[in-house]
């Protein structure tokens, strides 16, 4: 039930955007605490489940969890952390790091390391919410509990 609601709204997600609806993009997942500091997600392929993340949606998720009121960062919050403390999926569970100080009241990403790989920004990268994006009404429907 949970894997064609997600499908359902990747596709919806994707004729918003003017994207394919039968391609890979967007990415969509279930997101939510582990109980240890981490984050548990399972994301969507096309048309299963993924066994895994790839790097770069791992970097994002980790980069996500240091962005106040994203649902990666409820999820970590919930799990008693300031950020993701580790990724966890069917296919394994991996440490991740963000290093995001804040400037003027704003985080910005300075770097994320995943396991024994590291990604470095030669710049400040000012993290916030897209304008567009309403996420109170996303999270409103959407218990982390369930």
């Amino acid at each position: 039930e949970l894997l064609d609601r997600l499908v359902r709204i990747r596709m919806a997600a994707a004729a918003l955007l003017g994207w394919p609806t039968g391609g890979a993009f967007p990415k969509v997942a279930a997101v939510l605490a582990d109980g240890s500091g981490g984050i548990a997600v399972r994301a969507v392929s096309v048309p299963s489940w993924h066994p895994t993340l790839a790097l770069t949606g791992s970097v994002c998720l980790a980069a996500a969890s240091r962005i106040a009121g994203t649902i990666p960062w409820l999820a970590a919050q919930a799990g008693g952390a300031d950020g993701a403390a580790s990724v966890h999926t069917p296919g394994g569970r991996w440490p991740v790091s963000v290093t995001a100080p804040v400037h003027a009241g704003v985080p910005h990403l300075a770097e994320v390391s995943i396991g024994r790989r590291r990604v470095t920004s030669y710049g400040a990268i000012r993290i916030q919410m897209p304008a567009r994006l309403q996420l109170e009404e996303v999270v409103a429907g959407w218990p982390l509990s369930a």
